[in-house]
């Protein structure tokens, strides 16, 4: 039994060694290598008690870097932690650390960059084009009051 305890450990921390995880994907993975429940729970337990597993420092800094890295909105972000087996207090909680401003900026970010690509000046800017960019912003998991605000930032007021 003590050896595959070390087994599991060794396993779990070499799985971590890569990159932050949530203690679900943690678990899902062990129980993908087919080990004892009990040896899986212990070895999460064990995790915690580490600090090498903490759900709430997991999605906080992925939040943040998902928002400005990747330039995605909270809607977007949220469906990514809560994939991740996140429990959604916890990503909940994570969101709403995530300063409105920060959003603001990734949003404006995200539609210069798509408009950019798609050759589109931003004034004067086709009706198309304003569809186009809120449909991507939408995409991106921005909500509709964030990218219409955006949009008229990046234009001026207009009509869709």
């Amino acid at each position: 039994m003590e050896s595959d305890e070390k087994a599991i450990r060794k396993y779990a921390l070499k799985f971590l060694s890569y990159r932050a995880r949530s203690a679900a994907e943690v678990r899902r993975r062990l129980k993908e290598k087919e080990y004892p429940q009990e040896l899986i729970e212990g070895t999460i337990t064990w995790l915690l008690g580490l600090g090498y597993l903490n759900d709430m420092n997991f999605a906080s800094d992925l939040a943040a870097a998902r928002i400005s890295n990747r330039l995605w909105g909270k809607r977007k972000i949220a469906f990514d932690l809560s994939s991740r087996g996140v429990p959604q207090d916890v990503v909940t909680t994570a969101l709403d650390a995530i300063p409105a401003a920060d959003e603001l900026d990734a949003a404006r970010r995200a539609a210069s960059k798509w408009l950019s690509n798609k050759g589109h000046n931003t004034s004067p800017m086709e009706k198309e084009a304003r569809r186009g960019a809120l449909r991507h912003l939408e995409s991106r998991g921005f909500d509709a009051g964030i990218s219409f605000k955006v949009i008229k930032e990046l234009e001026g007021d207009y009509e869709i």
